[in-house]
């Protein structure tokens, strides 16, 4: 752990926000006037194991930020007299996610809410102490005062302490893959049924009017295959309007038909009709209770109102 200390309006208070624009952030939060007036880069070195790292950022001037930065790594890194732009912020933001070793999986590919793959962005919650929030009673994290922090710490906090591995994160894509794909294939299911259903009963159509026009006398029983009843077409295809032969069967068969739709319709229309006058009056029941309830309360009000009378 490193603390800052020293004098009043030394720049303490510039050192964390300078770290963190350098490392990417998408606001600038170094305090205005001198040291803004007086820099027209900021840059930080980082000394890792093996090699040296420097990041500058332009100073934004009267923007929030900007995406102009300057990288160089090696194992010796030399601060350069005059920096120019030669990498953006979106580019150093995935150069130190590859350096950092950090996902490419979403931490939770079933929601939107902050959950989209980690970044070493996130991990700035854990890196930082500034003086407002060692002085907050009710704020542990840097940049944790907003929601959308509060939500991205509240995500990344499992795989930060190694709960939740990027093999963990694998598996959890491929369930949602899978999932996604099972939901799929059931709509498929469903749509396919759908249209075998119609076509069933198209086909059931199709046979009742060729009986109706004598050319079989073929009459399903509800027993025969899909397959039968296919076949039944099939023959009726082959046949010419020669071959129609209207008996007496036939007519019966479809007046039997016939006659049973109807009562069927009719026992529809007196359900139908029952249900309605059912609806109709707890409707005016449920009017009746709404305006009794507002009379009792009335009431209630007009004695709340005697009260102090009496």
């Amino acid at each position: 752990m490193n603390i800052i200390t020293g004098s009043s309006r030394t720049g303490k208070s510039a050192i964390i926000p300078i770290i963190d624009y350098c490392l990417g952030a998408d606001k600038c939060t170094i305090p205005v006037d001198i040291i803004r007036n007086a820099c027209e880069w900021f840059g930080v070195l980082f000394d890792l194991d093996n090699e040296q790292i420097l990041l500058c950022r332009k100073e934004p001037g009267s923007r929030s930020s900007t995406n102009e930065m300057y990288f160089s790594r090696d194992m010796i890194v030399k601060v350069p007299e005059n920096i120019e732009s030669n990498v953006t912020t979106p580019q150093v933001k995935n150069i130190l996610n590859e350096l950092f070793s950090m996902s490419f999986l979403d931490l939770d590919p079933t929601t939107s809410n902050f959950s989209a793959r980690p970044s070493y962005r996130d991990f700035m919650a854990f890196i930082f102490q500034p003086q407002n929030i060692v002085a907050n009673a009710d704020v542990l994290f840097y940049k944790a005062d907003t929601s959308e922090h509060r939500q991205k710490l509240i995500n990344i906090f499992p795989y930060a302490l190694g709960a939740v591995t990027p093999h963990v994160l694998a598996a959890r894509q491929e369930i949602e893959r899978l999932r996604k794909e099972k939901d799929k294939l059931t709509r498929d299911l469903n749509n396919i049924k759908d249209v075998a259903e119609n076509w069933k009963q198209e086909v059931h159509s199709w046979i009742a009017r060729a009986r109706e026009l004598g050319l079989t006398t073929y009459t399903w029983n509800g027993e025969d295959s899909f397959e039968q009843q296919i076949y039944q077409l099939r023959l009726i295809a082959q046949k010419g309007e020669e071959e129609s032969i209207i008996s007496a069967n036939n007519v019966k068969d479809v007046s039997e038909e016939l006659t049973m739709l109807r009562k069927e319709e009719q026992e529809v229309s007196s359900k139908l009709f029952a249900s309605q006058k059912r609806y109709s009056e707890m409707k005016q029941l449920s009017n009746s209770v709404g305006q009794y309830d507002h009379s009792l309360q009335i009431q209630l009000n007009r004695l709340d109102a005697a009260s102090p009378v009496k």
